[in-house]
Order: C-alpha cells, then sequence, then structure tokens
C-alpha cells in the first residue's frame, strides 16, 4: 500500500462548460476518461471513513487507493459523473452545502456572475443509500475564516445536524468552503464533530497528515490527459508504467 493518497477535488461536470467556470468544470468525456485512466493504473477509489479506519489500524487499504471527491453538489455532477462511477464500480464523496439543497449556487454570482442547480434532498438521499458518501460544505458556504467563532460553529455544527437529520446516520467529514482555514477554524471543526475536514492544499496527501487539513489536487478543466495522470504519482516508477501502457493508453483515449 501506497504512503500517499491523491484525494482528486472535482466540482462541475457538465457539456455545457461556461467560460467563466473553467477552472473548475471538466466535460462528461474528459471525466470519464480520467475514471479509465484510474481503472488502467489500477488505481483504487475509496471513501474518508476507509482511510480512518487505516490510520486508526482498523482495517488495511488497497495497493492503490485514490479518492474522488465532489464540492458543492452540482446537479450535473450527479446527471453526468455518477453513471460514469457506478459504470466502474467507483465511490467518490460528495461535500454538500445544505442551505442551498434543491436551489442554485448563489455565493459565486458576486464573483463569477453565474450560478448553477444544486441537488435536492432527494438526491442526497439517493447518493447516500447507493453507497457514496456524503460530507459537509457547511451551510452557506461562506469564508470561514471571515467569521466569528460562534458564527463558524454554527455553520459548522448546523450543517452536520441537518445532514443526519436527513440521512439518519452520522456525518464525520467536512470540506472547508474555498478551502479557507486557519487553527482557529480548524479547532472548531474538531468542536463541531468532524473527524476529517479537505483543504484545497495543492499536493498529494500522506498518511501522517493532519486529518482535518487534508490536502487534495483540485482537477482543473485545461487540464490535459497527461496533466491528470501526473498529479497521481509523480516518481520514476510510475512513468515507467506509463510508458510501458501508452500504446493501449492511447487506443483508450482516440477509440
Amino acid at each position: 500500500m501506497r504512503a500517499s493518497i491523491p484525494i482528486l477535488m472535482y466540482h462541475q461536470v457538465t457539456p455545457n462548460v461556461h467560460p467563466d467556470f473553467v477552472p473548475y468544470s471538466v466535460t462528461p468525456r474528459t471525466f470519464k476518461i480520467h475514471m479509465q485512466i484510474l481503472e488502467l493504473f489500477r488505481f483504487t477509489p475509496i471513501n474518508l471513513t476507509q482511510l480512518e479506519n487505516y490510520r486508526n489500524g482498523k482495517s488495511l487499504l488497497p495497493k492503490n487507493p485514490v479518492m474522488i471527491t465532489f464540492d458543492d453538489c452540482y446537479q450535473e455532477c450527479i446527471d453526468h459523473a455518477v453513471p460514469i462511477l457506478e459504470e466502474k464500480g467507483f465511490t467518490a464523496v460528495f461535500y454538500m452545502p445544505t442551505d442551498y439543497a434543491g436551489r442554485s449556487s448563489h455565493w459565486i454570482v458576486p464573483e463569477l456572475g453565474v450560478e448553477f442547480p444544486i441537488i435536492n434532498w432527494e438526491t442526497v438521499k439517493r447518493l447516500d443509500s447507493s453507497g457514496f458518501q456524503i460530507g459537509s460544505h457547511s451551510m452557506s458556504h461562506p469564508y470561514l475564516t471571515n467569521l466569528s467563532s460562534k458564527e463558524c460553529f454554527n455553520e459548522l455544527r448546523g450543517s452536520r445536524n441537518v445532514l443526519e437529520d436527513r440521512l439518519g446516520h452520522e456525518i464525520v467529514h467536512l470540506a472547508y468552503p474555498y478551502g479557507y482555514l486557519d487553527e482557529r477554524v480548524k479547532s472548531i471543526a474538531a468542536e463541531s464533530g468532524y473527524q476529517t475536514a479537505c483543504s484545497t492544499i495543492e499536493q498529494i496527501a500522506k498518511m501522517h497528515d493532519d486529518p482535518l487539513a487534508l490536502p487534495r489536487i483540485n482537477i482543473h478543466g485545461y487540464y490535459s490527459n497527461g496533466d491528470f495522470m501526473s498529479v497521481l504519482h509523480m516518481d520514476s516508477k510510475f512513468w515507467q508504467h506509463v510508458i510501458n501502457k501508452s500504446r493501449m493508453l492511447k487506443r483508450l483515449i482516440f477509440k
């Protein structure tokens, strides 16, 4: 088992990429190629509970673990990414901003002037019952570092309460909105009952990393397939493996 694990961060998966949201969007075709690459190189997607169980000595992990995460729970991710995941038998983690269930991503309007539909509670429950993991993305998607300690606690604990009431089981995984955190926010996340929390620090996660400040790799819409492969593993053995598999990979992508 590797001593590191790529935690991939997706936002939007859509056939109609908005020009102002390119850094956070991939097409369904691109996403399918990404999943084919993971399959080709024998990566096994896991969830955060599996990671924590391993770190606590309760279970083992597959040889090449990877984690697939989605921030914001855009409806088009469910329309286009989930069928691909299910076809491959892959799991993933979806981080839900609870105030926006069944609404749209109004928090990005001031900065980008666009918004996209967010899944409703029926869809959240369906994802949960289908074996995908649901995590918190706060209530209203604020910059947590700009809030008072009380406001921050209300955002994080409140989101947990709503998710647990809706799903009927404990929710202990968080992704910080915008990736913003500091020691105070991290402490409040622990106080709110979270066991893990993902940031947007762009590096491969290591098994000894702080579970309340896990780094992830943002999969930008302008990444090439080579860029995607490079974020999975960056040592010489991996690149030798790429060379050995190159003909098969070209047939996979360009068939």
